[in-house]
Protein backbone atom coordinates (compact mmCIF):
# COMPACT_ATOMS: atom_id res chain seq x y z
CA UNK A 1 0.00 0.00 0.00
CA UNK A 2 2.85 2.40 0.86
CA UNK A 3 4.43 1.84 -2.56
CA UNK A 4 1.13 2.57 -4.27
CA UNK A 5 0.72 5.80 -2.31
CA UNK A 6 4.28 6.89 -3.11
CA UNK A 7 3.78 6.09 -6.79
CA UNK A 8 0.50 8.03 -6.85
CA UNK A 9 2.18 11.02 -5.20
CA UNK A 10 5.06 10.93 -7.67
CA UNK A 11 2.69 10.79 -10.61
CA UNK A 12 0.69 13.72 -9.22
CA UNK A 13 3.82 15.82 -8.82
CA UNK A 14 4.95 14.95 -12.33
CA UNK A 15 1.56 15.89 -13.72
CA UNK A 16 1.65 19.34 -12.13
CA UNK A 17 5.26 20.09 -13.07
CA UNK A 18 5.91 22.31 -16.06
CA UNK A 19 6.89 20.54 -19.27
CA UNK A 20 10.16 22.33 -20.00
CA UNK A 21 11.42 22.23 -23.60
CA UNK A 22 14.80 20.72 -24.43
CA UNK A 23 17.67 23.13 -25.08
CA UNK A 24 19.06 23.31 -28.61
CA UNK A 25 22.06 25.51 -27.86
CA UNK A 26 22.75 28.71 -26.01
CA UNK A 27 19.98 30.49 -27.95
CA UNK A 28 16.62 28.68 -27.89
CA UNK A 29 13.70 30.34 -29.67
CA UNK A 30 10.61 28.12 -29.52
CA UNK A 31 8.35 30.81 -31.00
CA UNK A 32 10.07 32.01 -34.18
CA UNK A 33 10.29 35.57 -32.82
CA UNK A 34 14.06 35.95 -33.38
CA UNK A 35 15.30 35.92 -37.01
CA UNK A 36 17.63 33.05 -37.89
CA UNK A 37 20.56 35.38 -38.65
CA UNK A 38 20.27 37.01 -35.21
CA UNK A 39 20.03 33.61 -33.50
CA UNK A 40 23.17 32.34 -35.24
CA UNK A 41 25.13 35.49 -34.39
CA UNK A 42 24.10 35.30 -30.72
CA UNK A 43 24.85 31.57 -30.60
CA UNK A 44 28.38 32.10 -31.92
CA UNK A 45 28.97 34.96 -29.52
CA UNK A 46 27.77 33.08 -26.43
CA UNK A 47 29.81 30.02 -27.37
CA UNK A 48 32.93 32.14 -27.75
CA UNK A 49 32.15 33.86 -24.44
CA UNK A 50 31.84 30.50 -22.66
CA UNK A 51 35.23 29.38 -24.02
CA UNK A 52 36.85 32.63 -22.86
CA UNK A 53 35.29 32.84 -19.38
CA UNK A 54 33.55 29.49 -18.70
CA UNK A 55 30.36 31.48 -17.92
CA UNK A 56 27.27 30.02 -19.62
CA UNK A 57 24.65 32.54 -20.76
CA UNK A 58 21.48 31.03 -22.23
CA UNK A 59 18.55 32.65 -24.05
CA UNK A 60 15.08 31.06 -24.03
CA UNK A 61 11.99 32.36 -25.85
CA UNK A 62 9.01 30.21 -24.86
CA UNK A 63 5.48 30.19 -26.22
CA UNK A 64 3.88 29.87 -22.79
CA UNK A 65 4.71 29.87 -19.08
CA UNK A 66 2.19 27.01 -18.69
CA UNK A 67 0.31 28.87 -15.98
CA UNK A 68 3.36 29.35 -13.73
CA UNK A 69 4.73 32.69 -12.46
CA UNK A 70 7.61 33.77 -14.66
CA UNK A 71 10.20 33.52 -11.85
CA UNK A 72 9.20 29.96 -10.94
CA UNK A 73 9.21 28.88 -14.59
CA UNK A 74 12.66 30.45 -15.06
CA UNK A 75 14.09 28.65 -12.01
CA UNK A 76 12.64 25.34 -13.20
CA UNK A 77 13.97 25.79 -16.73
CA UNK A 78 17.38 26.87 -15.39
CA UNK A 79 17.68 23.72 -13.28
CA UNK A 80 16.24 21.51 -16.01
CA UNK A 81 18.95 22.64 -18.40
CA UNK A 82 21.67 22.86 -15.73
CA UNK A 83 23.05 26.17 -17.00
CA UNK A 84 26.58 26.90 -15.77
CA UNK A 85 29.45 24.71 -14.62
CA UNK A 86 28.54 22.36 -11.78
CA UNK A 87 31.59 23.36 -9.73
CA UNK A 88 31.10 27.11 -10.28
CA UNK A 89 27.33 27.58 -10.77
CA UNK A 90 28.19 30.36 -13.21
CA UNK A 91 25.11 30.30 -15.43
CA UNK A 92 22.67 33.01 -16.51
CA UNK A 93 19.28 32.55 -18.21
CA UNK A 94 17.43 35.28 -20.09
CA UNK A 95 13.80 34.15 -20.45
CA UNK A 96 11.21 35.81 -22.68
CA UNK A 97 7.54 34.76 -22.74
CA UNK A 98 5.91 36.78 -25.57
CA UNK A 99 2.40 35.45 -24.94
CA UNK A 100 2.38 36.65 -21.31
CA UNK A 101 4.59 39.69 -22.16
CA UNK A 102 7.07 38.75 -19.43
CA UNK A 103 10.89 38.78 -19.28
CA UNK A 104 13.14 37.40 -16.55
CA UNK A 105 16.84 37.00 -15.79
CA UNK A 106 17.81 34.01 -13.61
CA UNK A 107 21.31 33.93 -12.12
CA UNK A 108 23.44 31.05 -10.83
CA UNK A 109 24.90 30.98 -7.32
CA UNK A 110 28.38 31.89 -8.49
CA UNK A 111 27.39 35.11 -10.28
CA UNK A 112 24.79 36.56 -7.89
CA UNK A 113 27.32 38.99 -6.38
CA UNK A 114 27.80 40.58 -9.84
CA UNK A 115 24.37 40.21 -11.42
CA UNK A 116 22.39 41.40 -8.41
CA UNK A 117 18.61 41.75 -8.49
CA UNK A 118 19.01 45.49 -8.97
CA UNK A 119 21.39 45.05 -11.91
CA UNK A 120 19.03 42.51 -13.53
CA UNK A 121 16.12 44.91 -13.06
CA UNK A 122 18.06 47.68 -14.83
CA UNK A 123 18.86 45.37 -17.75
CA UNK A 124 15.22 44.31 -18.07
CA UNK A 125 14.09 47.93 -18.14
CA UNK A 126 16.25 48.45 -21.24
CA UNK A 127 14.86 45.26 -22.80
CA UNK A 128 11.25 46.22 -22.05
CA UNK A 129 11.79 49.61 -23.72
CA UNK A 130 12.87 47.85 -26.94
CA UNK A 131 10.00 45.35 -26.75
CA UNK A 132 7.37 48.05 -26.25
CA UNK A 133 8.55 49.59 -29.53
CA UNK A 134 8.34 46.21 -31.27
CA UNK A 135 12.15 45.95 -31.57
CA UNK A 136 12.37 42.36 -30.34
CA UNK A 137 15.75 41.38 -31.83
CA UNK A 138 17.30 44.57 -30.46
CA UNK A 139 15.84 43.81 -27.04
CA UNK A 140 17.30 40.30 -26.92
CA UNK A 141 20.67 41.56 -28.13
CA UNK A 142 20.59 44.33 -25.51
CA UNK A 143 19.97 41.72 -22.80
CA UNK A 144 22.93 39.61 -23.92
CA UNK A 145 25.20 42.66 -24.35
CA UNK A 146 24.37 44.02 -20.89
CA UNK A 147 24.81 40.64 -19.17
CA UNK A 148 28.22 40.08 -20.78
CA UNK A 149 29.26 43.66 -20.06
CA UNK A 150 28.41 43.25 -16.37
CA UNK A 151 30.15 39.91 -16.06
CA UNK A 152 33.22 41.01 -18.04
CA UNK A 153 35.04 39.40 -20.93
CA UNK A 154 37.72 37.76 -18.75
CA UNK A 155 37.41 34.83 -16.32
CA UNK A 156 36.65 35.76 -12.71
CA UNK A 157 39.68 35.66 -10.40
CA UNK A 158 39.80 32.56 -8.17
CA UNK A 159 38.59 33.23 -4.66
CA UNK A 160 41.83 32.01 -3.16
CA UNK A 161 43.82 34.65 -4.99
CA UNK A 162 42.17 37.32 -2.88
CA UNK A 163 43.39 35.70 0.34
CA UNK A 164 47.07 35.22 -0.56
CA UNK A 165 49.43 36.86 1.94
CA UNK A 166 51.12 40.06 0.82
CA UNK A 167 54.83 39.99 -0.03
CA UNK A 168 56.89 40.64 3.07
CA UNK A 169 59.05 43.78 3.09
CA UNK A 170 62.51 43.19 4.55
CA UNK A 171 64.88 45.69 6.08
CA UNK A 172 63.47 46.32 9.57
CA UNK A 173 62.45 49.89 10.45
CA UNK A 174 65.24 51.66 8.56
CA UNK A 175 62.77 53.25 6.08
CA UNK A 176 60.30 54.43 8.76
CA UNK A 177 61.23 58.17 8.66
CA UNK A 178 60.91 58.27 4.87
CA UNK A 179 57.55 56.49 5.06
CA UNK A 180 56.33 59.01 7.63
CA UNK A 181 57.35 61.91 5.41
CA UNK A 182 55.62 60.38 2.39
CA UNK A 183 52.50 59.69 4.46
CA UNK A 184 52.45 63.26 5.77
CA UNK A 185 52.78 64.69 2.27
CA UNK A 186 50.00 62.46 1.02
CA UNK A 187 47.73 63.47 3.92
CA UNK A 188 48.44 67.15 3.28
CA UNK A 189 47.69 66.76 -0.44
CA UNK A 190 44.38 65.04 0.34
CA UNK A 191 43.43 67.71 2.88
CA UNK A 192 44.23 70.51 0.41
CA UNK A 193 42.23 68.71 -2.28
CA UNK A 194 39.21 68.38 0.01
CA UNK A 195 39.43 72.06 0.96
CA UNK A 196 39.63 73.10 -2.69
CA UNK A 197 36.70 70.87 -3.56
CA UNK A 198 34.63 72.37 -0.74
CA UNK A 199 35.49 75.88 -1.94
CA UNK A 200 34.46 75.12 -5.51
CA UNK A 201 31.26 73.38 -4.46
CA UNK A 202 30.40 76.24 -2.07
CA UNK A 203 30.48 78.71 -4.97
CA UNK A 204 28.40 76.33 -7.07
CA UNK A 205 25.85 75.82 -4.28
CA UNK A 206 25.57 79.59 -3.84
CA UNK A 207 24.30 79.74 -7.41
CA UNK A 208 22.36 76.46 -7.57
CA UNK A 209 20.41 76.68 -4.30
CA UNK A 210 18.75 80.09 -4.94
CA UNK A 211 17.94 78.99 -8.50
CA UNK A 212 16.35 75.78 -7.21
CA UNK A 213 14.30 77.73 -4.67
CA UNK A 214 13.07 80.12 -7.38
CA UNK A 215 12.14 77.16 -9.60
CA UNK A 216 10.25 75.52 -6.72
CA UNK A 217 8.30 78.75 -6.14
CA UNK A 218 7.35 78.85 -9.84
CA UNK A 219 6.13 75.25 -9.65
CA UNK A 220 3.97 76.05 -6.64
CA UNK A 221 2.53 79.11 -8.36
CA UNK A 222 1.52 77.04 -11.41
CA UNK A 223 0.15 74.10 -9.43
CA UNK A 224 -3.33 75.57 -8.69
CA UNK A 225 -3.98 76.18 -12.42
CA UNK A 226 -2.82 72.65 -13.24
CA UNK A 227 -5.05 71.29 -10.48
CA UNK A 228 -8.02 73.22 -11.86
CA UNK A 229 -7.39 71.82 -15.35
CA UNK A 230 -7.18 68.30 -13.90
CA UNK A 231 -10.53 68.85 -12.17
CA UNK A 232 -12.02 69.94 -15.51
CA UNK A 233 -10.63 66.84 -17.23
CA UNK A 234 -11.98 64.67 -14.42
CA UNK A 235 -15.44 66.23 -14.82
CA UNK A 236 -15.34 65.41 -18.55
CA UNK A 237 -14.30 61.85 -17.75
CA UNK A 238 -17.06 61.44 -15.14
CA UNK A 239 -19.61 62.65 -17.66
CA UNK A 240 -18.94 59.74 -20.04
CA UNK A 241 -17.10 56.97 -18.21
CA UNK A 242 -18.28 54.54 -15.53
CA UNK A 243 -16.96 55.00 -12.01
CA UNK A 244 -14.45 52.17 -12.35
CA UNK A 245 -12.56 54.30 -14.91
CA UNK A 246 -12.27 57.56 -12.96
CA UNK A 247 -12.59 56.54 -9.31
CA UNK A 248 -8.84 56.19 -8.71
CA UNK A 249 -8.15 59.58 -10.31
CA UNK A 250 -10.79 61.27 -8.17
CA UNK A 251 -9.36 59.79 -4.96
CA UNK A 252 -5.81 60.91 -5.78
CA UNK A 253 -6.91 64.38 -6.89
CA UNK A 254 -8.75 64.94 -3.62
CA UNK A 255 -5.44 64.95 -1.71
CA UNK A 256 -3.75 67.55 -3.96
CA UNK A 257 -4.69 70.70 -1.96
CA UNK A 258 -3.39 69.18 1.27
CA UNK A 259 -0.21 67.98 -0.45
CA UNK A 260 0.42 71.40 -1.98
CA UNK A 261 0.04 73.01 1.46
CA UNK A 262 2.62 70.60 2.86
CA UNK A 263 4.99 71.41 0.00
CA UNK A 264 4.64 75.17 0.65
CA UNK A 265 5.45 74.66 4.32
CA UNK A 266 8.51 72.52 3.53
CA UNK A 267 9.79 75.08 1.01
CA UNK A 268 9.38 77.89 3.57
CA UNK A 269 11.43 75.83 6.06
CA UNK A 270 14.22 75.38 3.51
CA UNK A 271 14.18 79.11 2.68
CA UNK A 272 14.43 79.96 6.38
CA UNK A 273 17.53 77.83 7.00
CA UNK A 274 21.00 79.39 7.27
CA UNK A 275 22.92 78.90 4.01
CA UNK A 276 26.45 80.29 4.31
CA UNK A 277 28.90 77.46 4.98
CA UNK A 278 29.53 74.43 2.76
CA UNK A 279 27.67 71.95 4.96
CA UNK A 280 24.64 74.24 5.23
CA UNK A 281 24.50 74.77 1.48
CA UNK A 282 24.93 71.05 0.85
CA UNK A 283 22.08 70.23 3.25
CA UNK A 284 19.84 72.79 1.54
CA UNK A 285 20.69 71.34 -1.89
CA UNK A 286 19.76 67.83 -0.75
CA UNK A 287 16.55 69.08 0.86
CA UNK A 288 15.57 70.81 -2.40
CA UNK A 289 16.20 67.65 -4.40
CA UNK A 290 13.92 65.74 -2.05
CA UNK A 291 11.35 68.54 -2.33
CA UNK A 292 11.31 68.39 -6.14
CA UNK A 293 10.89 64.59 -6.07
CA UNK A 294 8.00 64.99 -3.64
CA UNK A 295 6.42 67.65 -5.86
CA UNK A 296 6.64 65.38 -8.91
CA UNK A 297 5.08 62.53 -6.96
CA UNK A 298 2.16 64.56 -5.62
CA UNK A 299 1.41 66.33 -8.92
CA UNK A 300 1.77 63.31 -11.21
CA UNK A 301 -2.01 62.95 -10.91
CA UNK A 302 -2.42 65.95 -13.25
CA UNK A 303 -0.86 64.07 -16.17
CA UNK A 304 -2.60 60.86 -15.10
CA UNK A 305 -6.05 62.46 -15.38
CA UNK A 306 -5.18 64.07 -18.71
CA UNK A 307 -3.92 60.77 -20.14
CA UNK A 308 -6.94 58.87 -18.80
CA UNK A 309 -9.32 61.27 -20.55
CA UNK A 310 -7.35 61.18 -23.80
CA UNK A 311 -7.13 57.38 -23.85
CA UNK A 312 -10.82 57.03 -23.05
CA UNK A 313 -11.87 59.41 -25.83
CA UNK A 314 -9.49 57.77 -28.32
CA UNK A 315 -10.88 54.33 -27.43
CA UNK A 316 -14.45 55.59 -27.78
CA UNK A 317 -13.81 57.09 -31.23
CA UNK A 318 -11.93 53.97 -32.36
CA UNK A 319 -14.74 51.67 -31.20
CA UNK A 320 -17.57 53.73 -32.69
CA UNK A 321 -15.81 53.72 -36.06
CA UNK A 322 -15.11 49.98 -36.00
CA UNK A 323 -18.36 48.57 -34.59
CA UNK A 324 -20.52 49.19 -37.73
CA UNK A 325 -18.03 47.31 -39.94
CA UNK A 326 -17.54 44.18 -37.84
CA UNK A 327 -20.92 42.46 -38.40
CA UNK A 328 -20.25 42.23 -42.14
CA UNK A 329 -16.70 40.92 -41.49
CA UNK A 330 -18.06 38.26 -39.12
CA UNK A 331 -20.73 37.23 -41.65
CA UNK A 332 -18.23 36.93 -44.50
CA UNK A 333 -15.85 34.89 -42.31
CA UNK A 334 -18.72 32.58 -41.32
CA UNK A 335 -19.33 31.88 -44.99
CA UNK A 336 -15.67 31.11 -45.61
CA UNK A 337 -15.57 28.75 -42.63
CA UNK A 338 -18.62 26.91 -43.93
CA UNK A 339 -17.10 26.60 -47.42
CA UNK A 340 -13.89 25.18 -45.91
CA UNK A 341 -15.83 22.38 -44.22
CA UNK A 342 -16.36 23.91 -40.80
CA UNK A 343 -13.31 22.48 -39.04
CA UNK A 344 -13.57 22.48 -35.26
CA UNK A 345 -10.68 24.92 -34.72
CA UNK A 346 -12.08 27.33 -37.31
CA UNK A 347 -15.51 27.21 -35.75
CA UNK A 348 -14.05 27.78 -32.27
CA UNK A 349 -12.25 30.93 -33.41
CA UNK A 350 -15.32 32.23 -35.21
CA UNK A 351 -17.57 31.52 -32.23
CA UNK A 352 -15.14 33.25 -29.85
CA UNK A 353 -14.96 36.30 -32.13
CA UNK A 354 -18.77 36.52 -32.30
CA UNK A 355 -19.15 36.10 -28.53
CA UNK A 356 -16.58 38.80 -27.85
CA UNK A 357 -18.25 41.21 -30.28
CA UNK A 358 -21.59 40.49 -28.62
CA UNK A 359 -20.08 41.53 -25.28
CA UNK A 360 -19.33 44.94 -26.78
CA UNK A 361 -23.00 45.22 -27.69
CA UNK A 362 -23.93 44.27 -24.14
CA UNK A 363 -21.67 47.04 -22.81
CA UNK A 364 -23.38 49.58 -25.05
CA UNK A 365 -26.80 48.58 -23.77
CA UNK A 366 -25.83 49.57 -20.22
CA UNK A 367 -24.29 53.04 -20.32
CA UNK A 368 -22.03 54.62 -19.33
CA UNK A 369 -19.79 52.46 -21.49
CA UNK A 370 -16.26 51.47 -20.49
CA UNK A 371 -14.74 52.17 -23.90
CA UNK A 372 -11.32 51.01 -22.70
CA UNK A 373 -12.70 47.52 -22.13
CA UNK A 374 -14.70 47.73 -25.36
CA UNK A 375 -11.55 48.54 -27.33
CA UNK A 376 -9.71 45.51 -25.96
CA UNK A 377 -12.67 43.28 -26.85
CA UNK A 378 -12.81 44.66 -30.38
CA UNK A 379 -9.06 44.17 -30.83
CA UNK A 380 -9.43 40.55 -29.74
CA UNK A 381 -12.30 40.07 -32.20
CA UNK A 382 -10.19 41.44 -35.04
CA UNK A 383 -7.27 39.24 -34.02
CA UNK A 384 -9.46 36.13 -34.19
CA UNK A 385 -10.67 37.10 -37.67
CA UNK A 386 -7.10 37.79 -38.84
CA UNK A 387 -5.91 34.38 -37.63
CA UNK A 388 -8.91 32.71 -39.25
CA UNK A 389 -8.02 34.36 -42.54
CA UNK A 390 -4.49 32.95 -42.34
CA UNK A 391 -5.72 29.45 -41.46
CA UNK A 392 -8.26 29.39 -44.29
CA UNK A 393 -5.79 30.43 -46.99
CA UNK A 394 -2.71 28.52 -48.18
CA UNK A 395 0.18 30.17 -46.35
CA UNK A 396 3.72 29.44 -45.24
CA UNK A 397 3.44 27.73 -41.82
CA UNK A 398 6.22 29.96 -40.53
CA UNK A 399 4.15 33.02 -41.41
CA UNK A 400 1.14 31.61 -39.58
CA UNK A 401 3.22 30.62 -36.58
CA UNK A 402 4.82 34.07 -36.33
CA UNK A 403 1.39 35.72 -36.45
CA UNK A 404 -0.18 33.35 -33.93
CA UNK A 405 2.68 33.60 -31.43
CA UNK A 406 3.28 37.35 -31.84
CA UNK A 407 2.75 39.24 -28.57
CA UNK A 408 -0.35 41.38 -28.38
CA UNK A 409 -0.15 45.14 -27.80
CA UNK A 410 -0.66 46.44 -24.24
CA UNK A 411 -4.23 46.23 -22.96
CA UNK A 412 -6.18 49.44 -22.43
CA UNK A 413 -8.11 47.97 -19.49
CA UNK A 414 -6.50 45.77 -16.84
CA UNK A 415 -8.27 42.43 -16.51
CA UNK A 416 -10.00 42.62 -19.90
CA UNK A 417 -8.61 39.15 -20.74
CA UNK A 418 -11.10 37.65 -18.27
CA UNK A 419 -14.03 39.21 -20.15
CA UNK A 420 -12.84 38.16 -23.61
CA UNK A 421 -13.67 34.69 -25.03
CA UNK A 422 -11.53 35.64 -28.04
CA UNK A 423 -8.49 36.20 -25.79
CA UNK A 424 -8.85 32.70 -24.29
CA UNK A 425 -9.19 31.17 -27.76
CA UNK A 426 -6.13 33.05 -29.03
CA UNK A 427 -4.07 31.67 -26.12
CA UNK A 428 -5.31 28.16 -26.91
CA UNK A 429 -4.39 28.58 -30.57
CA UNK A 430 -0.89 29.74 -29.63
CA UNK A 431 -0.42 26.67 -27.43
CA UNK A 432 -1.59 24.36 -30.24
CA UNK A 433 0.87 25.85 -32.71
CA UNK A 434 3.68 25.62 -30.21
CA UNK A 435 2.92 21.93 -29.54
CA UNK A 436 2.81 21.19 -33.26
CA UNK A 437 6.37 22.47 -33.58
CA UNK A 438 7.67 20.96 -30.33
CA UNK A 439 8.73 17.75 -32.08
CA UNK A 440 10.74 19.70 -34.63
CA UNK A 441 12.38 21.73 -31.87
CA UNK A 442 13.29 18.58 -29.91
CA UNK A 443 14.72 16.97 -33.03
CA UNK A 444 16.85 20.00 -33.69
CA UNK A 445 18.05 19.99 -30.08
CA UNK A 446 19.05 16.32 -30.26
CA UNK A 447 21.16 16.93 -33.36
CA UNK A 448 22.91 20.08 -32.11
CA UNK A 449 26.67 19.76 -31.55
CA UNK A 450 29.42 22.23 -30.75
CA UNK A 451 31.41 23.76 -33.60
CA UNK A 452 34.53 22.50 -31.87
CA UNK A 453 33.31 18.93 -31.78
CA UNK A 454 32.03 18.68 -28.20
CA UNK A 455 28.87 19.42 -26.28
CA UNK A 456 28.47 23.09 -25.42
CA UNK A 457 29.36 24.26 -21.93
CA UNK A 458 31.74 21.35 -21.51
CA UNK A 459 28.89 19.37 -19.95
CA UNK A 460 26.83 16.36 -20.90
CA UNK A 461 23.18 15.48 -20.99
CA UNK A 462 23.15 14.96 -17.24
CA UNK A 463 23.79 18.68 -16.85
CA UNK A 464 20.52 19.57 -18.52
CA UNK A 465 20.52 19.51 -22.31
CA UNK A 466 24.27 19.97 -22.79
CA UNK A 467 25.10 22.67 -20.25
CA UNK A 468 27.57 22.18 -17.42
CA UNK A 469 25.11 21.16 -14.69
CA UNK A 470 25.01 24.45 -12.76
CA UNK A 471 22.34 25.54 -10.29
CA UNK A 472 20.69 28.83 -9.37
CA UNK A 473 20.39 30.49 -5.99
CA UNK A 474 17.09 32.04 -6.92
CA UNK A 475 18.58 35.46 -7.71
CA UNK A 476 17.25 37.48 -10.60
CA UNK A 477 14.54 39.86 -11.65
CA UNK A 478 11.33 39.94 -13.73
CA UNK A 479 9.54 42.59 -15.77
CA UNK A 480 6.49 43.09 -17.94
CA UNK A 481 6.22 45.28 -21.01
Amino acid sequence: MKRILLLTLALACAATAADYPASAGYVNDFTGMIPDAVQQALELRLRAYERATSNEVAVAVVSSLQGEPVDEFARGLFRSWGIGKAEKNNGVLFLWAPTERKVHIQVGYGLESILTDQVCSQILQQVAAHFREGNYSEGVQAAVDSIIQRLGEAPLAPTGALNEPATRVHGGTGNLPAMLVIGGIAFLAIALGVMQYHTIRTHQFQVEVPAAIAHAQELLQGAPAANEQAETDLDALRAEAPQEVWDGCQTALAFVPENLQTLRRELDEIKGQRREEYRELKAASRALRRWHLSFEKHTAIFARVENALRQFCDSRDYALELIPRLPESLSLMAGRVAEAGGLERHQALLHAAQQTFDKVGELRRHPPVNWLLARDLLDDTLKCLDHLGLLLEPADPRTVRTAVLAPRPPRCWAGSDQDSPASAELITLAAIWNNQNAAADASQAAGFTDFGGGSFGGGDSSGGGGFGGGDTGGGGSSASY
